[in-house]
């Protein structure tokens, strides 16, 4: 197949594929592929909404909390004055308990974070795998495509 041109490896390439795509079974798995495809994409959508809401509401949770924990050190500042430091002791017990809370809190974040990546990365390369790649590039990282569909 040395003495055939070019152009003509490529009008044969062409012709083969064209025929393998009017079997039917070509055609069904091509389809389902596709639908994989389309259910990952949605599916990765989801998941990234749902982990931007999370987030969100971790951080407004420790905005809450920071806010009730200062307004509990202004309040047990003064009642400090009027029962003797009682109130006060009770709440520096409980913040420091936080950091222990806060520590369990992340490692648990950390893992779904870790979970949601991997699964990310699952669903991309899947979706990766039907998606069209340039032929190739030259020195100017200019890319070359072929479609069938559009002349020149």
């Amino acid at each position: 197949m040395d003495f055939v041109v070019l152009g003509d490896k490529l009008a044969i390439l062409t012709c083969l594929v064209d025929q393998i795509v009017t079997y039917v079974t070509f055609r069904d798995l091509i389809d389902e592929r596709q639908e994989k495809t389309r259910q990952a994409r949605v599916e990765l959508q989801q998941d990234e909404r749902e982990q931007s809401k999370m987030e969100k509401n971790k951080l407004k949770e420790r905005k809450e909390a920071k806010l009730k924990a200062a307004e509990a050190m202004l309040n047990g500042v003064d009642a400090a004055g009027a029962e003797g430091g009682g109130a006060a002791a009770a709440e520096t017990k409980e913040v420091k308990e936080d950091p222990v809370a806060l520590e369990k809190e992340k490692k648990a974040s950390d893992e779904k974070v870790r979970e949601f990546q991997k699964r990310r990365n699952q669903l991309m390369e899947g979706m990766l795998a039907h998606q069209c790649l340039p032929l190739g590039s030259d020195r100017a990282y200019r890319r070359f495509w072929l479609f069938t569909t559009v002349p020149g």
